[in-house]
């Protein structure tokens, strides 16, 4: 398609149609058209839409996609219109841009989600390890974002991802069911699933030691030996996964 300046100019103008339709098929045209002098009037669409008409907002998420570069989208993290920031996070999906992960630090839950699932789903490999790091303030993440940071450190495989994960472990302020996620990921570390735990798609793991799991065990493992009965029994099976002698102490307190 090609438009000359003032044919571009008018399209641009009826961004501010009174008719939602007329505006939504300008933005899928301006984006179709890579038209970057259209970022500032997407960008007010988005804003004057503020996530009401869910047809407006994926229209000017796919806008942004087209005429956006990932790092005029990444600016947008400090942007006071939630909806937008929403809209950066969908559009640096799109695109497969790592700058999503500076979303996850936004104060809303909704926007962290939305990136962590964009980085985690889509996926995005070289913001990964972003997602991971966040499980270190679990307490700022909703549990869905919780159990994608979980599955970031297990898939990502080094030894502060396995630490990561023993520690969210043994943290009884965590949501008891992610907690047993995070003991039966160290237990599997050697021999992963080809299936991913939050999604059940086909992404193998290449296979890896046990070691890093082993190192981070080792020294909560004696703390789990108290915990209710599928603690222990999912501690002490992850131990022995790993190689542990330490795991023999908690799984014998099973039959005490």
């Amino acid at each position: 398609m090609v438009l000359d300046d003032e044919a571009r100019a008018a399209l641009r103008r009826t961004l501010g149609d009174a008719n939602a339709r007329v505006r939504y098929f300008a933005a899928l045209t301006l984006g179709k058209l890579h038209d970057h002098a259209a970022l500032a009037d997407v960008t007010k669409l988005v804003i004057d839409n503020d996530n009401h008409d869910p047809v407006l907002r994926h229209a000017g998420a796919l806008a942004l996609s087209r005429i956006a570069t990932p790092a005029q989208l990444s600016e947008l993290a400090t942007h006071d219109s939630t909806a937008l920031r929403i809209a950066a996070v969908v559009a640096l999906r799109r695109l497969g841009s790592p700058e999503v992960a500076k979303f996850l630090h936004d104060e809303q839950p909704f926007v962290v989600a939305e990136s962590a699932r964009a980085i985690h789903d889509a996926p995005i490999p070289a913001a990964l390890d972003a997602l991971a790091q966040r499980l270190d303030v679990a307490d700022r993440l909703n549990e869905e974002t919780q159990r994608r940071a979980l599955n970031a450190n297990y898939r990502s495989g080094g030894p502060d991802h396995a630490k990561r994960l023993a520690r969210y472990a043994i943290d009884e302020s965590r949501p008891e069911a992610l907690r047993l996620e995070a003991l039966t990921m160290l237990g599997q570390w050697a021999s992963p699933s080809p299936r991913d735990r939050v999604l059940g798609m086909w992404r193998p793991i290449a296979a890896r030691d046990a070691a890093n799991a082993a190192a981070a065990l080792r020294p909560v493992i004696g703390q789990l030996a108290d915990a209710p009965g599928e603690f222990r029994l999912i501690a002490g099976r992850a131990a022995a996964q790993s190689g542990i002698a330490e795991g023999a102490p908690v799984l014998a307190k099973l039959v005490e």
